[in-house]
């Protein structure tokens, strides 16, 4: 439903019954988008990552989240420091996958 002084002011510009009308629907039509939009965000919230259904419990968030670090420092540290850069970047993604294994074995 059209608030009044929007159904008003479209009447006292002379708009016939029409016009309001075709106001009435799509403001229905717009309120109906934004419910099934809001509808459709809290699903995809509720499933995860982005409604991709990927499930992911806060602690393999945390593993995942710190070996695309280490890859990153590794992509940084060989593209600014040769050879040795990409030694110390190998170790530091190993580093992250030795930690992971351990804490899956603690589990």
């Amino acid at each position: 439903m059209l608030p009044d002084h929007v159904v008003a002011a479209i009447t006292n510009l002379g708009f016939d019954d029409a016009i309001l009308q075709i106001v009435k629907d799509a403001a229905a039509t717009a309120k109906a988008e934004a419910a099934a939009s809001r509808g459709a965000a809290a699903a995809s919230r509720a499933s995860g990552f982005g409604g991709s259904g990927v499930q992911m419990t806060e602690e393999e968030a945390i593993a995942m989240q710190q070996r695309l670090f280490a890859e990153a420092r590794a992509r940084t540290s060989s593209a600014l420091g040769g050879e040795a850069g990409q030694e110390a970047a190998a170790a530091a993604v190993a580093a992250v996958a030795r930690e992971g294994e351990e804490e899956e074995k603690n589990e």
